[in-house]
């Protein structure tokens, strides 16, 4: 009986000390997380300017289930696998997105903001727009100047692979850890 009595105190005190170090992290990503919107121009200006880097774009909604999961099994192993002077993480989160939300998800999957660049999308234009059926058609192919010959793009997550003269090398919403195996081997990818 006093063994119970122990492990429930004990069951009860962690519980809370996670409680506690989870709101600590949470006020330390609230701390260094400063939102970015960008327009569709600014973000295809910032890929371009960057010569040096192999880049991921991830497209996310916190509220997407499947993007939660690709979060955990490709993005997070992404970041692990290459060092930043190599590889530039960009995640983006569409436009209708809260500063609160977008703060949990990170600290809840614990992206490291010094290793990421994180923006939500502010683009009024209607090409860009979530009220567009080609939404991620029309941002993929002017990202890259591709002149319209990506179609079929579905919705969230999206990840765009570039190499570092900003030549989409992999365009897909369905990439999971099974189908690409850690460390990429970037220069052997084509599109």
């Amino acid at each position: 009986m006093k063994n119970n009595l122990y492990i429930f105190l004990l069951l009860f005190l962690m519980t809370i000390l996670n409680c506690c170090i989870s709101n600590h992290q949470k006020e330390t990503y609230k701390k260094s997380y400063k939102e970015k919107s960008i327009s569709m121009e600014s973000l295809r200006n910032e890929i371009r300017r960057d010569s040096t880097h192999y880049k991921l774009l991830f497209f996310y909604d916190p509220f997407c289930l499947p993007c939660v999961m690709h979060i955990d099994s490709f993005v997070q192993p992404f970041i692990a696998s290459y060092d930043t002077s190599i590889v530039k993480v960009w995640l983006i989160a569409e436009n209708h997105l809260y500063e609160e939300e977008v703060v949990s998800f990170l600290s809840e999957h614990r992206i490291p903001f010094n290793e990421v660049s994180h923006y939500n999308i502010d683009d009024t234009t209607h090409k860009f727009s979530c009220t567009n059926p080609n939404q991620w058609d029309n941002i993929t192919n002017f990202l890259f100047d591709l002149k319209d010959s990506i179609i079929g793009l579905n919705g969230l997550p999206l990840y765009l692979i570039s190499d570092r003269n900003n030549n989409l090398m992999i365009k897909d919403s369905v990439i999971t850890k099974d189908t690409l195996s850690f460390p990429i081997q970037l220069y052997e990818l084509s599109y």
